[in-house]
């Protein structure tokens, strides 16, 4: 977790980078994503004043979902219109709009859902469950490693979607890791094309110039509206 403040064009900007790891390297801890004030971390974003001020939470390049219909890698948008910042939400869209870059504005995904990640959680060790008592029950060699393929998948890909943060800590932050009513998300959604010839997606020099661009062209719109960005946070 590192943190600093930077002059962005005469905007005194707070800025935090966080690599979310565990000891051993088994897997993500995005306990600490986005702006969460937890753990060692909370000292860091309080002395920055980051608990308080409005926030673009920037994230990585993907493949996911939303990839579908994409005929372009395009920057998506994303905040909830109760639980996270409009005007960051705006100044995000402004900033794209500017930079004449590809982006949506996806309205929904961010809200805060009761339960969501524990019932998730449930349904795959449900899944697990079910495979090992087929598995125990197994007999020949071609059905023992066609249920063992069944459940590294579900190991490899579905339970990344349930080990990554702690079930209530995601009722509060969601899966970006955001403080309510302070942040806004981007990242870069890439085509279903891109990932037939990319499998895990990576950052060019030319797409590191536009989140960096992005950021920048950001807060220098978030300054017009800080004050109303700010008060809203605040109420």
């Amino acid at each position: 977790i590192v943190g600093t403040v930077l002059d962005i064009d005469g905007v005194s900007t707070s800025v935090l980078g966080t690599v979310n790891a565990t000891i051993g390297g088994l897997g993500p801890n995005e306990d600490l994503e986005g702006n969460s004030p937890n753990y060692s971390k909370k000292e860091i974003i309080e002395k920055l004043g980051m608990d308080k001020l409005p926030t673009i939470v920037v994230e990585a390049m993907i493949s996911s979902g939303f990839s579908k219909g994409l005929t372009e890698n395009t920057y998506f948008v994303r905040g909830d219109e109760e639980d996270d910042n409009p005007y960051v939400v705006q100044s995000i869209i402004n900033a794209c709009e500017s930079l004449k870059l590809p982006f949506k504005h996806h309205l929904t995904g961010m809200k805060r859902t009761k339960d969501a990640l524990r019932i998730n959680t449930k349904n795959v060790g449900e899944k697990i469950k079910t495979l090992g008592e087929v598995l125990a029950k197994a007999e020949t060699s071609e059905d023992k490693v066609n249920i063992i393929a069944q459940l590294a998948l579900v190991v490899s890909q579905d339970c990344g979607g349930i080990s990554f943060m702690s079930n209530k800590l995601h009722e509060e932050i969601g899966g970006a890791g955001m403080i309510k009513k302070t942040s806004a998300v981007i990242n870069l959604v890439v085509t279903e094309e891109y990932t037939k010839e990319n499998p895990i997606p990576f950052l060019t020099e030319k797409e590191l110039e536009e989140y960096v661009a992005i950021t920048k062209e950001t807060v220098k719109e978030m300054a017009k509206t800080v004050h109303a960005a700010t008060k809203y946070i605040l109420d």
